[in-house]
């Protein structure tokens, strides 16, 4: 199904997207969750990245890179815990990108418009059941498939040793109190 069915562009889905996920985050409260975000570099040493800095890197604004990384797949962790009394108490995402990035440092555009593509397609499958035009099997197949292809092509899975050392990068001394 493509985004034309229904008359939505590719932009327009991602909008509908971020206003959900704003939807979910303001729900639970803004205040009361954080993100965090560790490259994995080739040798397993860490580094944490400010969100901040990932998000303009992420979205693309061209004074916004890493030369350290020009030409290179850097694995990466992004992390949302909840706090309770500015203490994390509950990791509620972790997610494992790959992303890629060009000779000057910057996010590779093309591959980040691709998993983008990929992540709109996955959502359309499922509007195509809220509409109506496909049945929930077909939706549901759909996703799976457009899932596994972002899974395969744009994440990566740590071994148990690797994603407790990213926990504890991320939070130290406070991973004590964490629930997985």
């Amino acid at each position: 199904m493509s985004n034309t069915d229904h008359g939505t562009s590719n932009v327009e889905v991602r909008v509908l997207l971020l206003a959900f996920e704003l939807l979910l985050i303001s729900r639970r409260g803004i205040m009361g969750d954080t993100l965090r975000i560790v490259a994995v570099q080739s040798d397993e040493s860490l580094r944490r990245i400010p969100a901040s800095r990932y998000g303009r890197l992420y979205m693309g604004e061209s004074h916004e890179r890493f030369p350290e990384y020009a030409g290179e797949l850097v694995r990466f962790a992004e992390i949302i815990a909840h706090l309770h009394q500015r203490q994390p108490v509950t990791i509620l995402r972790i997610i494992y990108p790959i992303l890629t990035f060009d000779a000057d440092g910057r996010l590779d555009r093309r591959r980040n418009d691709e998993e983008r593509k990929v992540d709109g397609d996955m959502w359309n499958a499922h509007l195509g059941y809220i509409l109506g035009d496909v049945s929930k099997e077909e939706s549901q197949r759909e996703q799976e498939y457009f899932t596994t292809l972002r899974d395969l092509k744009f994440r990566w899975i740590p071994d148990e040793r690797l994603e407790r050392k990213i926990k504890e990068f991320a939070f130290g001394s406070e991973l004590r109190r964490v629930r997985n």
